[in-house]
């Protein structure tokens, strides 16, 4: 009872902070809802011959996530638990029945992954979401039995990017139509690039423009934000050493402007679609940009990352890595100065990232400055090129480490991965 008063006490208090819209909203949303319900409820006709199934066949629901594209790297681990470890322990292959979100964030990365999974035999892409959601939800309901799995990232599962070999391989007739994409791009068919990618909020929004979470309120997530005009001078110098620089990404609410022809914003071009972005990942050098989802597709191709404004702190050590990559700064705005390393773990601040809970605590998020961007970008190619990371054994690094791991997190963190040299010799410990 005193869940429900709660509960009642709180939709009360937000309609009347937020006004008539908040309450147009929570009456359509509790009608969806009521609606779904008794649509399980009524799925009960559907329950016996799933049961009946049960008893003859070896059969179990997934669903993928697919509405962004860092939700793609989990499919792996998904593969790998429900086929190969299988096999590896001479168990009964589970018939794996997929369906996932009619939003899909990377059509052509979808269909490498089902013909992939259709070559093993043990998997069936089901049409359709609404109504296998109703089956699977009813079913539970009845019997009481879990009959689906809803299948997401994982950071337990990140050590397996490093631990085996990539999955996923473009066919030659899609290569063949990389170096046509080349060809009208004006590069060399044997020039080698890399990517690279900023965060901003269009992505999100453009998904609630499709009425996917349409009341949602993204903008905390803004946070990890930053131009891509910083990205300009790192871009320059990759430019200098030989290489092409292809802006990546679904879409965006900046351009660059750069009269630089080895500088593509394959965003705002013409050309850009599913397969594009793939093509790049898939044969670039390296990667070099944010830690938001993009830069999984890096990891999916088993490519090197260096990443930039991580944010939260804990973002850059997700999963062994030993490419060194920077972070966004903390500034109490009373005092004017950076947090220190210490200060940022006592506060589990190196996990946080809500800008609004920052704001109230008097904290400032800053963005790594374009010398900063640039200084990793010269660190990043001399690794590439060389294979030599300086900072791995520095005295200082050892020590973030020490107080880094004093975390409440430090089960699923990797405090061990480098930081960008120069970076490090501003960091306060």
């Amino acid at each position: 009872m005193y869940k429900i008063i709660k509960f009642v006490a709180k939709q009360i208090k937000d309609i009347s902070e937020k006004g008539p819209k908040t309450l147009i909203f929570k009456v359509i949303l509790l009608f969806n809802i009521t609606v779904k319900k008794l649509l399980i409820i009524s799925f009960i006709i559907f329950v016996p011959f799933i049961f009946l199934l049960k008893r003859f066949f070896n059969f179990h629901f997934y669903e993928l996530q697919t509405e962004r594209i860092g939700c793609y790297s989990s499919w792996e681990p998904f593969i790998i638990l429900t086929h190969y470890k299988r096999n590896l322990r001479n168990k009964d292959l589970n018939l794996c029945l997929i369906y996932h979100n009619k939003v899909v964030a990377n059509n052509y990365l979808t269909d490498l992954y089902k013909n992939k999974m259709k070559s093993l035999g043990n998997y069936r892409f089901l049409k359709g979401y609404f109504f296998w959601e109703c089956l699977t939800s009813s079913y539970k309901f009845w019997t009481g039995r879990k009959i689906k799995t809803y299948f997401f990232n994982r950071i337990t599962m990140y050590p397996m990017f490093v631990k085996t070999d990539r999955m996923l391989k473009l066919p030659n007739k899609d290569i063949e139509k990389g170096h046509e994409l080349l060809e009208k791009l004006k590069i060399p068919i044997n020039s080698k690039w890399i990517c690279i990618h900023n965060r901003d909020s269009s992505y999100l929004e453009s998904l609630k423009r499709k009425n996917y979470l349409k009341h949602v309120d993204f903008s905390y997530h803004n946070v990890r934000d930053f131009k891509v005009d910083d990205l300009l001078p790192a871009a320059n110098y990759f430019t200098k050493k030989g290489y092409y620089v292809i802006r990546v990404g679904a879409i965006s609410n900046q351009k660059i402007i750069s009269d630089n022809p080895k500088i593509i914003d394959l965003v705002n071009s013409n050309h850009r679609n599913d397969f594009a972005d793939i093509f790049f990942f898939s044969n670039c050098e390296f990667y070099f940009g944010s830690t938001s989802g993009s830069w999984k597709i890096a990891k999916i191709f088993r490519k090197p990352a260096f990443l930039i404004n991580g944010f939260p702190f804990a973002d850059l050590f997700l999963m062994p890595w030993k490419y060194p990559g920077i972070f966004k700064k903390l500034k109490i705005i009373k005092e004017n100065r950076f947090m220190t390393i210490n200060e940022m773990v006592k506060k589990d601040l190196n996990h946080f990232n809500s800008k609004p809970l920052l704001n109230k605590m008097g904290i400032e998020v800053i963005n790594n400055s374009p010398k900063e961007i640039l200084e990793l970008a010269i660190e990043a190619e001399e690794f590439f090129r060389l294979g030599k990371n300086k900072n791995k054994t520095s005295e200082k690094l050892n020590k973030i480490y020490s107080e880094l791991n004093k975390s409440g997190y430090k089960n699923y963190k990797y405090y061990k991965n480098p930081l960008g040299l120069n970076f490090l010799n501003q960091i306060n410990l």
